[in-house]
């Protein structure tokens, strides 16, 4: 009975290393360096966007931009990036990809996390669509989803995708709004310091960061957290974040180009002292399109 306890703790303190499945220069590091999957041209197509000026500062900036990705009939996003988590039995070192696509009032997400180095070898990958009120959500078996060559192939997706009769309801079980530009809380009240946006008149974009109150900014964010831990093998009995920076770039038309995220958080499952933890460094850059010719829904939204 003690043997298979201990082999009960260990097994879970492995997948703890994985916990935060959310969301390198190499699989054994990270950096934040990443191809952007776009291309790279001011969307000068866009006529109707609220613009932003140098009197603005980073936050009003930001809001600004919020605005239009909620008034544009097209945007799709993509992030990428790499977690690095750290426990008593070593680092395990993880990517992440989530596609994002707004196209006339139906939203799609892909997102996905897989090992590149360290054990377990935990992989997941979700999609889900809202539209007219229905929320549905496809959600991959771990033993379905293989990786070659930095390629996630999902061999078997359920048969019928889960419904929810609103987005709300849905969102209680599978917190990751497809809807939202992120899952962060940005405000006056979140944002705990910034820098004064500059001007980049070559490729007329304005740069600034923020740095948000990691209580405050994540009270949504921290559920799909929980949700990815539970979705790993463990329940977390808490997660904390400890740094949350955003870096942004936004066309000065007031459209966002892209946001990097540095995040750090400490998962805590309540067993074995801090054998149990794990710390974890998130890095990855979101990339956005206005451009309806670089991807449409109609390729991803198929259930």
């Amino acid at each position: 009975m003690k043997r298979t306890l201990k082999s009960f703790f260990v097994s879970a303190l492995m997948v703890l290393v994985c916990l935060t499945l959310v969301a390198c220069s190499g699989d054994d590091g990270l950096n934040t360096e990443f191809k952007a999957p776009f291309g790279n041209k001011y969307p000068e197509q866009i006529k109707n966007s609220i613009k932003i000026n140098a009197t603005m500062d980073a936050l009003q900036m930001y809001e600004v931009g919020v605005r239009n990705f909620n008034n544009l009939d097209f945007v799709a996003t993509q992030q990428i990036g790499n977690i690095s988590s750290k426990t008593a039995l070593g680092t395990m070192n993880q990517k992440l990809d989530s596609l994002k696509i707004k196209q006339d009032n139906k939203y799609y997400l892909n997102s996905y996390t897989y090992t590149v180095s360290g054990a377990p070898k935990t992989n997941i990958c979700d999609q889900s669509i809202y539209e007219n009120g229905e929320y549905r959500v496809l959600s991959a078996d771990k033993d379905n989803i293989k990786v070659n060559n930095n390629e996630v192939i999902v061999s078997k997706w359920p048969e019928k995708p889960e419904k929810f009769s609103s987005l709300d309801s849905g969102l209680e079980k599978y917190p990751n709004d497809p809807t939202r530009i992120n899952m962060y809380i940005i405000n006056s009240n979140t944002v705990t310091s910034s820098t004064k946006p500059t001007y980049d008149a070559k490729n007329k974009t304005y740069k600034f960061n923020l740095t948000l109150d990691t209580n405050k900014a994540t009270t949504d964010y921290v559920k799909n957290m929980y949700y990815n831990t539970k979705k790993g093998g463990v329940n977390a009995k808490s997660i904390n974040f400890t740094k949350l920076k955003l870096t942004i770039e936004m066309w000065d038309n007031g459209l966002i180009k892209s946001i990097a995220n540095e995040e750090a958080y400490k998962v805590d499952t309540g067993m074995l002292g801090s054998l149990g933890v794990s710390n974890t460094t998130l890095l990855a850059t979101t990339y956005f399109t206005y451009d309806r010719a670089e991807i449409n829904i109609s390729k991803y939204a198929k259930f």
